[in-house]
């Protein structure tokens, strides 16, 4: 039978998954977001913007359900070869993400209501401007945005890079709970082990 939760060593199919579809929709809206805010105006940049906008209105049920989700699942044990200073910046790192990626899309969507603006969401639907006007709150909300979209780069930078840490340097295993077959016993927990049983036994 297979298993939709996570185990004590591996996420489940369902964690995966929406780790994927939320990557992918994060990446795509700071790229398009990127791109149209350094193209010139016109044709491209007006439908980078529509796309942006529009996407970032369908994002934000698939982003609650990856947070029901994370809620309801059981999560895998912490690794325990993990330093206190990588734990807890592993622990930030996907706080700010979970915390970003709601965020963006809201602040976002207020933004551009509050300037009057109507937002088409692919020929679906659209969300209708706010009933009324107020340039300030608009302005900070692309304030928040603006810097959020900032942050949203430097924490998937540390993410990605410490991910690929484990993979590639400590092939601890940790890699392999979201990628792969989780090994009861890795490369990196046994040369830990080897240098502790040398340290050991030098003492003695």
């Amino acid at each position: 039978m297979l298993r939709l939760k996570s185990s004590s060593d591996r996420y489940g199919p369902i964690e995966r998954l929406l780790h994927c579809v939320v990557a992918f929709i994060v990446i795509f809206l700071l790229l398009t977001g990127l791109f149209a805010d350094v193209l010139p105006r016109g044709a491209l940049r007006a439908q980078l913007y529509d796309i942006h906008r529009g996407l970032g209105v369908l994002a934000i049920p698939v982003f609650a359900a990856r947070l029901v989700w994370r809620a309801i699942d059981t999560l895998p044990d912490p690794a325990g070869n993990l330093s206190r200073l990588e734990r807890r910046l592993s622990n930030i790192v996907h706080a700010a993400l979970l915390a970003l990626v709601v965020i963006q899309p809201v602040t976002g969507i207020a933004m551009y209501t509050l300037e009057g603006e109507a937002i088409a969401v692919f020929m679906l639907f659209s969300v209708p401007e706010a009933s009324i006007r107020a340039p300030d709150a608009a302005a900070l909300l692309r304030w928040i945005h603006e810097t959020g979209a900032i942050a949203l780069y430097v924490v998937l930078a540390l993410h990605v890079g410490g991910a690929l840490k484990h993979l590639l340097v400590k092939r601890d295993g940790v890699f392999a709970r979201m990628w792969g077959t989780p090994r009861t016993e890795t490369e990196g927990s046994r040369r830990q082990a080897h240098e502790l049983g040398r340290t050991t036994t030098l003492k003695s």
